[in-house]
């Protein structure tokens, strides 16, 4: 935890250095595609063996870890764009390259949804209590992604923005629901 304290630290001292423009918020949502796709795989991974351990639920609280604060970087990034707002080319751009992560982070929650039987019944339901707690943790993060962008967004683009975070918002709100039920 100190240490994703610090790089947060370290990360920002370096934005403030310098302001920071769209290519950055790409290069963070690209940073952010790559681990999303590392972790679905390794949720596909850990679900196909047969018998999964509070060591394999571990792991993939760590990366869910190390994706909160790549989210964090984001955040930071996106809030010192100048200039800002941005342009709706600028928006445009942002918008295309979240529209596609969309699918593989749909593709990531609807297998953890579709898998809960099978999450419930590890270790006794601690695992199911992990991937809970990891995904409203998860939901947060894409929120606070979404404020900084819709601050830095232009008012041509906010139509635009605004749907894709319901698109955003669905998958994880159904994910989210399906584990706070018994």
């Amino acid at each position: 935890m100190h240490t994703k304290a610090l790089l947060v630290l370290a990360f920002t001292a370096v934005a403030l250095a310098r302001s920071t423009n769209t290519q950055d918020v790409l290069d963070g949502i690209s940073e952010l595609e790559a681990q999303s796709a590392s972790m679905r795989q390794q949720v596909q991974q850990i679900l196909a063996e047969d018998k999964s351990s509070l060591t394999d639920a571990i792991s993939l609280h760590n990366s869910v870890n190390k994706l909160m604060g790549r989210s964090e970087e984001a955040v930071n990034v996106i809030k010192m764009v100048s200039p800002s707002p941005g342009s709706v080319e600028d928006c445009d751009a942002v918008i295309g390259a979240l529209e596609k992560i969309l699918p593989d982070i749909e593709a990531g929650l609807k297998l953890v949804t579709d898998k809960k039987p099978v999450i419930d019944g590890m270790q006794g339901g601690r695992i199911s209590a992990i991937v809970a707690l990891d995904l409203m943790h998860l939901k947060q993060c894409v929120t606070n992604i979404q404020d900084a962008l819709f601050d830095a967004a232009p008012p041509g683009c906010l139509n635009r923005a605004y749907a894709l975070k319901e698109q955003f918002n669905d998958p994880y709100n159904l994910a989210v629901a399906a584990y706070n039920t018994k």
